[in-house]
C-alpha cells in the first residue's frame, strides 16, 4: 500500500491514511491467544455468519506513539492495556496478553519508521480491535475472536476541524451511557448508536454532542467521545466515571498533572 501525504488531504478525508503493516492475533477458546504476527496492511477476509456482524462484539482501544530523535515512544501503553480488557471484560470478549500485544506494537512501529518520517513532528495513532470471528447464528458469545492493530497519522486521524474553535450541541434527547450499561467502554455500538445525535448536531451548525446524563438530563458526561473538563473558580472540574464515563488514560493524566 502506498503511503498517502496529508498534506494532499481534504477534510473529507480524515482518518483515511493507514501504515503499510498490521498486526494480528487469533484467539480460540481451547487454546488462548496465537502469537502476533506482522503481515502487509491489506482488506481481510470474514464469513457473513461472523458473530460480530449480527450481534455486534466490537472493541476497540487507540493509543498514541511519538518519535523522539531516532527512539519511538508510546504514551502509557499498560495504562490502555488495562482500559481494553474493562472493555472487553464488559462486552464478555477475552482478554488481551498485555506484554506480548506490547511487544508486537513494538515490532510494527519498528517497521513502519517510514510512516513516522513522512508525518514528521507529528504523533501516530495505534488502533487495535478485537471482534467476533465464530461462524454462528444465536446469541451468545463467540468462541474465536480476531485482533488486529495498524497505524494511522494523528495528523489525519484527529485533526480534522478547520478552526481552534468548536461549538457544541448539548443534546437532551438521546443518551450515550446509563447506569449499568456499557457507555463506559469502547464498544463499537455505542458510536453506532451516537450518530443520530451527531447527525442532529450538524444539521443546527454544531460540531459535537455534549452528552448528558441518561437519568435526569441534567448533569455533564462527555463532549463527544471525549472526556471534558471545566475549569470554575480556579478548580479544574470532570464528570466522575461511576461506571458510566469512559475512564480515558489521558483523562488520569490530566488530574495527575493538576493535583501536582
Amino acid at each position: 500500500m502506498e503511503y498517502q501525504s496529508s498534506s494532499s488531504q481534504t477534510k473529507d478525508e480524515c482518518g483515511s491514511t493507514f501504515g503499510s503493516k498490521m498486526l494480528t492475533m487469533s484467539y480460540q477458546a481451547s487454546k488462548g491467544w496465537s502469537s502476533p504476527i506482522i503481515k502487509d496492511y491489506a482488506p481481510i477476509t470474514i464469513s457473513p455468519s461472523a458473530q460480530c456482524l449480527h450481534y455486534g462484539q466490537t472493541v476497540f482501544e487507540d493509543m498514541i506513539a511519538y518519535q523522539i530523535n531516532d527512539n519511538f515512544h508510546i504514551f502509557k501503553p499498560f495504562e490502555h492495556f488495562e482500559k481494553f480488557n474493562q472493555s472487553l471484560n464488559r462486552i464478555e470478549m477475552p482478554a488481551i496478553n498485555k506484554s506480548a500485544l506490547l511487544f508486537g506494537i513494538q515490532q510494527l512501529i519498528n517497521q513502519e519508521r517510514q510512516l513516522f518520517d513522512l508525518h514528521e513532528q507529528h504523533p501516530v495513532n495505534i488502533r487495535t480491535v478485537m471482534f467476533a470471528s465464530e461462524n454462528k447464528l444465536g446469541v451468545s458469545k463467540s468462541d474465536t475472536y480476531e485482533l488486529i492493530t495498524f497505524l494511522s497519522p494523528l495528523t489525519t486521524t484527529m485533526n480534522c476541524q478547520t478552526s481552534e474553535l468548536i461549538k457544541a450541541h448539548v443534546e437532551d434527547e438521546y443518551v450515550k451511557s446509563v447506569t449499568g450499561g456499557a457507555g463506559f467502554t469502547q464498544f463499537g455500538g455505542n458510536y453506532a448508536a451516537s450518530y443520530a445525535a451527531k447527525s442532529k448536531a450538524a444539521q443546527f451548525g454544531y460540531d459535537h454532542v455534549l452528552w448528558l446524563d441518561g437519568t435526569e438530563r441534567s448533569y455533564i458526561e462527555e463532549l463527544n467521545n471525549m472526556n471534558i473538563f471545566f475549569v470554575i473558580n480556579h478548580t479544574l472540574i470532570t464528570p466522575a466515571l461511576d461506571g458510566i464515563t469512559v475512564p480515558g488514560v489521558t483523562r488520569q493524566s490530566v488530574i495527575d498533572l493538576a493535583k501536582n
